[in-house]
């Protein structure tokens, strides 16, 4: 009998432990339902909330690019216009769809679209009448405050939504704390309950505990790296600053003194001080390009590139070290290289400075070459580009190939030359070849030579006129073709004031200086210049801060405005393009300044004839080659079309040039005769007679079509 009662007692007991291990398991498993439906609503508010926040954010950068537009005119503040208006549809959309079970939320939604299409028209249409010419219209409209209302409104809508989600998501955390106190403690109870389905539960909410405590170590882990990475970058772009800006008063008083001191000794001393300064210059560019490469902020910027003027400019920088030490210098070119790709040309130019820079100074006698090369890939309209530099120089050991494209790493073959370097040169280039999508390979004997060999593929070929990679810093520059100006300086370093002042001294330009912002507002109200330059870093009113009141000031809101910094920063260098008219980075040469300056002062007309004369006699009839005509055609298309809206003069200039080449190439002599028209005009910034050219110019194809040869 007691062993039946035993066997009863044990089968009860079984029966309430199963019974009860049971239930916690589905108690436990309903209070995790409930953790996971919680967290399912705490992203759905996180999402609206992050969407209509978006969609304020790139209302008020599609209204910024209007604005810019509209004071500038240039084509270029445009481009956030254009790339934020698909992202707003479809955020709009996604906030429809996001809120489409919340009955107050969709309102809103609805009303938040209405307002955003309405002040999407209103900026259309002041863009058009910004682009017909009428500035004035355009202006009017951007006061009239229908836009502001429009803005207002939809500030008001995404910030109560944003209020709602954001006291939902509270409620929702003490939802969800309660749910996972309910399950953990169910978890617990299980454990007590039942040795196996209990010590089960436990082991899986322990699991769930250390995997939360590791996610959490993991983003304070990750906040801390970026914090790191954010403050070396910052540190070193302040420090880039802090060395620019004494660096440029160094540069530009040497540059100015090269052209009065005559003595050969003192003409000594100050080259020996400004190569010294460029190549600290230099060291500091190196630091701030690795640090960006680093911390994945390095954009490249394609566009139209000639590998023939980059092989020029590369030999005229090296022509006088290679000479100096007797070694032959020669770039060989493939026959048919394309004459203009799609390319970052700066990073390009970089690449292969450092590459015959370290070839030039490891190479004692012999021969450096530089051989550009390319394969046509499968799409006709791309190819893989082959950059190769080989030298007789020291070369480098086997066993230091793998390791040379480390920062601060040198090859240890020739010790009194690497202690002249910093060892970033080859690190650099590897990385942007890799930011490029190309590989770069190397191949040395020692005391015979290297040769490095760079692949980079999927490169467009352009019909663009490339940019010009002349070198230009001995170029003579007299700012006496530009016409006579008032040119308003304001910097808080006096010693950047003076050197502003050296360089207009003996010109016919009048410069006013100013040592802060207050200073330029007090000055204004007395004088009107022609042009302003601005420093950017300034106590109590900085440069942007002194831009927005000047174009508060009636009377100045469209006199051009450039801002010149030290500052390295992306992100700031990006936004003070967009605000301001004109950039100048620190130091800058006379050459930089006078060509900043020729975008916004038009030159002296020229007052005698020349040979370069356009000539009136009659032409005979043009015999137009295909070839020609298709080149024209495609310059129609891709050129032209932007020439017509923005009528930039040196956008200008560089199209006639480009006409210019094309005619003496195929000798048409009708199509000359308009370059060169085309050409003069835009130097002198004959706005209209500019314009009605450029209008002639499908005339121009049309009547050239009609007499191609056959």
């Amino acid at each position: 009998m007691l062993q039946v009662a035993n066997k009863s007692s044990y089968k009860l007991i079984v029966t309430i432990w199963l019974t009860l291990s049971v239930f916690s398991l589905f108690v436990a498993a309903y209070n995790w339902t409930k953790l996971d439906k919680a967290y399912s609503r705490l992203n759905y508010n996180i999402a609206i909330r992050s969407t209509a926040g978006t969609i304020s954010a790139l209302m008020v950068d599609n209204e910024s690019a209007m604005r810019g537009y509209v004071i500038s005119g240039s084509k270029g503040y445009l481009d956030p216009y254009y790339e934020s208006l698909p992202q707003i549809n479809q955020l709009l959309d996604q906030l429809l769809e996001l809120t489409q079970h919340d009955k107050a939320a969709v309102e809103k939604a609805f009303v938040l679209r209405s307002k955003v299409d309405l002040l999407l028209a209103h900026h259309k249409k002041i863009i058009e009448f910004r682009k017909s010419g009428d500035i004035t219209l355009a202006q009017n409209m951007v006061r009239g405050g229908e836009g502001k209302d429009y803005m207002d409104d939809i500030r008001r809508i995404t910030k109560a939504m944003i209020i709602d989600r954001n006291q939902m998501l509270h409620e929702l955390n003490s939802i969800q704390r309660d749910n996972v106190f309910k399950a953990g403690s169910t978890s617990f109870l299980a454990g007590l309950l039942g040795l196996g389905a209990g010590g089960f539960a436990f082991y899986l909410s322990h699991l769930a505990m250390r995997h939360q405590v590791r996610e959490k170590e993991l983003v304070e882990a990750k906040l801390v790296a970026e914090r790191h990475s954010e403050e070396k970058t910052v540190f070193l772009a302040n420090m880039s600053h802090e060395i620019r800006t004494p660096m440029n008063a160094i540069l530009g008083f040497c540059e100015l003194l090269m052209g009065e001191i005559k003595e050969p000794k003192q003409t000594h001393y100050l080259k020996a001080i400004y190569t010294s300064g460029r190549s600290l210059l230099q060291l500091i560019n190196d630091i701030l390009d690795m640090s960006k490469i680093e911390a994945g902020v390095m954009q490249l910027m394609n566009e139209a590139a000639d590998p023939r003027e980059i092989c020029q400019f590369i030999k005229t920088v090296f022509k006088e070290p290679a000479v100096r030490k007797g070694i032959k210098l020669e770039c060989y070119l493939a026959d048919d290289l394309p004459h203009a790709i799609l390319i970052d040309r700066i990073r390009l130019r970089q690449i292969l400075l450092n590459l015959v820079g370290n070839a030039v100074k490891f190479t004692d006698s012999g021969e450096i070459a530089i051989r550009v090369s390319y394969e046509q890939e499968d799409r006709s309209s791309t190819i893989t580009l082959t950059l190769e530099v080989q030298d007789t120089g020291v070369g480098i050991p086997h066993e230091k190939l793998e390791t040379i494209f480390l920062p601060f790493v040198q090859a240890g073959a020739h010790k009194d030359k690497e202690k002249k370097g910093t060892g970033l040169g080859l690190s650099i280039v590897k990385r942007l070849v890799d930011l490029m999508g190309g590989t770069i390979t190397v191949a040395s004997i020692l005391e015979k030579g290297s040769a490095f060999s760079i692949r980079i593929p999927h490169i467009s070929v352009s019909a663009r006129v490339p940019k010009s990679d002349q070198l230009e810093v001995d170029q003579p520059v007299d700012f006496n073709e530009l016409k006579p100006s008032l040119i308003f300086a304001v910097d808080d370093n006096s010693a950047n004031l003076d050197l502003l002042s050296g360089i207009f001294s003996n010109t016919h330009h009048r410069l006013e200086v100013a040592a802060s912002g207050k200073e330029v507002i007090e000055k204004l109200k007395s004088i009107k210049p022609d042009i302003i330059l601005m420093d950017i870093r300034m106590p109590r009113m900085d440069g942007p801060q002194t831009l927005k009141n000047i174009r508060n000031t009636p009377g100045f809101e469209l006199i051009p405005v450039i801002a010149i910094t030290a500052s390295t920063l992306l992100k700031e260098e990006g936004d003070l393009k967009r605000r301001f008219n004109g950039y100048i980075r620190k130091p800058f040469s006379s050459l930089e300044l006078y060509n900043e300056l020729s975008n916004f002062i038009p030159k002296l007309e020229r007052t005698s004839t020349n040979a370069e004369e356009i000539p009136t006699t009659p032409l005979p009839p043009p015999t137009s080659s295909p070839e020609l005509l298709n080149a024209l055609r495609h310059l129609k298309t891709e050129i032209w079309e932007d020439l017509q809206n923005s009528q930039g003069m040196s956008e200008t200039q560089r199209f006639a040039e480009h006409l210019l080449e094309l005619a003496q190439k195929h000798q048409s002599a009708h199509l000359e005769r308009y370059a060169k028209k085309l050409k003069m005009d835009a130097e002198h910034f004959n706005i209209i007679d500019v314009e009605e050219l450029l209008n002639d110019f499908p005339e121009l194809v049309n009547y050239l079509t009609q007499h191609q040869s056959s």
